[in-house]
Parts: C-alpha cells; structure tokens; sequence
C-alpha cells in the first residue's frame, strides 16, 4: 500500500485514519472519566516497580503502625 513522506518517514494512510479514530474516540470521553482511566494505569504500572522506603522514613510513623499501640488480638488500642 503505498504512503506519503512526512519527515522522512512513510506513513500508511491506514495510521492516519487510526490515529484520527481514535483521537476522535478520545474527545467524546468525558474529561474527568479518562482522566481517572489514566491516573488508574499509572498506579497499575508504577505498583510493579520495585521500592523500598530510606531508612529514616519510619521515625515519624504513628505507634498503631509499628506494632507498639496494639492488643493481643492486633486491634489498635
């Protein structure tokens, strides 16, 4: 199928009318709808990376979360 230059690259007209498709579907979604979509795949892939906290983050938690404020039965007192 043959395409036209744009800045050296070829470029299928098939790209063109996906990409104006979906850029279309895009504008009829609701701001504040795909903003949470967006915002809920940054979570979802930033979970997978691997963190651990500097070792002074822990010096301000609260007693209930280091173990000290808690019962028998691991309630918070």
């Amino acid at each position: 199928m043959p395409g036209f230059s744009v800045l050296g690259m070829t470029i299928q007209p098939t790209m063109v009318a996906l990409f104006i498709l979906a850029f279309t579907l895009g504008m009829c979604v609701p701001f504040r709808y795909g903003i949470e979509r967006l915002r809920g795949f940054g979570r979802a892939g930033l979970s997978k990376l691997p963190y651990k906290p500097p070792p002074d983050a822990l010096k301000g938690a609260d007693l209930e979360w280091n173990g000290k404020n808690r019962d028998e039965k691991d309630r918070i007192k």
